[in-house]
């Protein structure tokens, strides 16, 4: 008979069991048939193995039996959790998760947790909720993580809620955030997709007075920014940036997604320079 102690449960669950239905049902069955008491350590081991793989409701279930034996986990590990679900675009999962910590631990959620939650949010396009809970962070004087305003400033441009990008950024960075290529991007994009060319110029001109490298993203997204004001030469200077940023793959997959567009664009409104690009393009 299989003498089951807590170090050969973790053997089992984190070595042995590939699927973490089959995981949850060992664990299950230890626990009713076995009366195996399981310590903290497997319970945090399977509360991981549950979340990684977006099961929510055997989660749920588990939280509330370890609440009952008096069972706490840390906040680190709810702040995984979280992060899992915000991974799986599972906001009700991680919301729920979210007040259940707040009830069952006296440590404050930190700038993790709030990052994971509103990750989450934003993935799942709750956007009002992200946003009201930015405002919070803000307030608090907790510091957004750059690609989790990036994440926001994205979902919200799909959206298509322009004015509220604008504010995000804005207020990331008046609150001490320190933008990177990617947050930069996403604004830019943004300009670029609702028309606004003069802002995107301006954004632009930004990103490179404070030092920061644009991407081949924000080089093919300005270029389509000059395809529409017509602006040849600044469109080239962004078709050929260093060799080691852009291969000449990503420049002809920017050519047939983006460009062609912009041209057909351009001709419709009667624009001259329209045969002009045509033919830079076929160079």
């Amino acid at each position: 008979k299989i003498k089951w102690t807590h170090e050969t449960i973790y053997e089992v669950l984190s070595r042995r069991i590939q699927k973490p239905i089959i995981a949850w049902r060992f664990f299950h069955w230890l626990t009713l048939e076995q009366g195996v008491k399981h310590d903290l350590f497997n319970q945090i081991t399977m509360l991981r193995i549950l979340s990684r793989n977006d099961m929510f409701p055997p989660l749920r279930s588990l939280l509330i039996e370890m609440r009952e034996e008096g069972s706490k986990p840390s906040l680190i590990t709810f702040n995984f959790i979280i992060k899992d679900f915000s991974i799986a675009k599972n906001a009700g999962a991680a919301l729920w998760v979210f007040n259940y910590m707040k009830d069952s631990i006296s440590e404050p959620p930190n700038q993790e947790t709030f990052t994971a939650l509103m990750d989450a949010y934003s993935l799942a396009k709750w956007h009002e909720k992200a946003i009201f809970l930015l405002e919070n962070m803000l307030q608090e004087s907790y510091v957004l993580e750059a690609s989790s305003c990036t994440l926001l400033m994205d979902m919200l441009r799909l959206a298509g809620k322009f004015d509220e990008i604008h504010c995000v950024f804005h207020s990331y960075i008046d609150c001490g955030g320190n933008p990177d290529a990617q947050c930069f991007t996403s604004l830019i994009k943004t300009y670029s997709h609702s028309g606004n060319t003069m802002s995107a110029m301006q954004i632009f001109t930004s990103m490179r007075e404070a030092g920061i490298m644009p991407l081949p993203e924000t080089l093919w997204t300005m270029a389509w920014v000059y395809l529409q004001i017509g602006d040849l030469e600044k469109f080239h200077d962004c078709m050929k940036p260093p060799k080691d940023r852009l291969s000449q793959q990503q420049r002809l997959q920017f050519i047939r997604r983006e460009s062609f567009v912009a041209i057909h664009d351009i001709l419709v409104k009667g624009l001259i320079q329209g045969a002009k690009l045509l033919s830079a393009l076929s160079c």
